[in-house]
């Protein structure tokens, strides 16, 4: 999702400058989590009909 110009991982700080920026353009709520996209991703398809079996290997559990 976010990569540095030489494709190394960021740092935490710059991470979370990235994530903050990258929230505030899409117009995400400020308390929202990065980690918050994972709760999204199972929720989603588990109301669309999805089984709890379905969700866990889609997320490699």
């Amino acid at each position: 999702m976010f990569a540095s110009p030489s494709r190394n991982m960021f740092r935490r700080s710059t991470f979370a400058r990235k994530w903050r920026r990258a929230r505030e353009i899409v117009g995400m709520p400020e308390g929202f989590r990065f980690y918050d996209l994972r709760y999204t991703g199972h929720t989603l398809p588990t109301q669309s009909g999805a089984t709890l079996k379905d969700t866990m290997v889609w997320a490699g559990q």
